[in-house]
């Protein structure tokens, strides 16, 4: 239960085609479910994009300007009459099966939704300074470096050392900078020195951040303190899945000086996809927050 409002530089439009036919298009994600376990990873896992750690990961996500949902193993088309295709791929850390029960190791559907809004958003987040809050696998977070972030923060429970760690191998897995994009352990309501020597940001990211009830005021605090330590047009961007009519945001939002703005699924899908953005809107909102005024 949240007032929302469309304003805003966030509220996306599907990117108009460049292809002949004219059709409308947006940019898509493709999703790879196939595991290797036995592939030759080295005992760090510290390989590359197309190493042999990158064929063993568990998710392969390949986000590409106007095309629609790649099969598995198709290849990337890099022109398209005479014009460069913009791409991406984020390769996850594979977790074995007996983990997936531990929450922050899964990839949830809220992520895979909020990473397609950073692809539309790419040209707005390159160069910004970026935080993703309960990062777990950070496929947001990685793709916004992926894209050009100036910085990225990924953050976690500290008292998650597994989640941390595996946020760690994801940017080695994806050749991402240590000193561009950093892992760090982030407990939400608590402003101690650590907080303090965060930079600030110009974006804030969070897939399914409200999960656990009681877990969202310090979850609303922790965002409203670092919206305010950033630019004015600072912005928290987050994915919520509503899964009781009984839990209320907008008494905590109003407490702690937020404004929230929803933006329509179909924005960040593809005009094939419609019908999949529909389905997912019946239970997943995409939301940003902004200080009031």
């Amino acid at each position: 239960h949240i007032r929302t409002s469309s304003s805003g530089w966030w509220a996306v439009t599907q990117m108009e085609s460049t292809d002949a036919q004219g059709d409308i298009s947006a940019e898509e994600l493709s999703l790879d479910d196939e595991e290797d376990e036995d592939a030759g990873a080295t005992d760090d896992g510290e390989v590359g994009p197309g190493g042999a750690a990158a064929a063993a990961a568990r998710c392969d996500f390949t986000f590409v300007e106007g095309r629609g949902l790649l099969p598995v193993g198709a290849s990337v088309v890099d022109a398209r009459d005479g014009v460069a295709v913009e791409s991406a791929q984020v390769f996850l850390t594979p977790v074995a099966d007996s983990e997936l029960d531990r929450y922050g190791l899964y990839t949830w559907r809220s992520a895979v939704v909020l990473a397609r809004w950073v692809w539309c958003q790419r040209d707005r987040v390159r160069g910004n300074a970026v935080c993703e809050l309960g990062a777990g696998t950070a496929l947001p977070g990685l793709l916004a470096a992926k894209v050009g972030a100036s910085t990225v923060v990924l953050t976690d429970r500290a008292d998650a050392p597994g989640v941390l760690r595996n946020c760690a191998s994801g940017c080695r897995l994806n050749a991402l900078d240590g000193e561009r994009v950093t892992v760090m352990g982030l407990d939400w309501g608590f402003f101690d020195t650590d907080f303090d020597a965060l930079p600030s940001f110009d974006l804030i990211l969070g897939a399914d951040v409200f999960y656990e009830p009681d877990d969202f005021e310090d979850a609303v605090a922790t965002v409203g303190v670092l919206l305010r330590r950033g630019p004015p047009t600072a912005v928290f961007v987050t994915t919520y899945q509503n899964r009781s009519p009984d839990r209320f945001l907008q008494p905590l939002l109003d407490r702690h000086g937020l404004q929230c703005s929803e933006v329509p699924l179909r924005a960040v899908y593809a005009e094939s996809e419609q019908d999949d953005a529909d389905a997912e809107n019946e239970t997943i909102h995409l939301l940003v927050f902004a200080v009031t005024g």
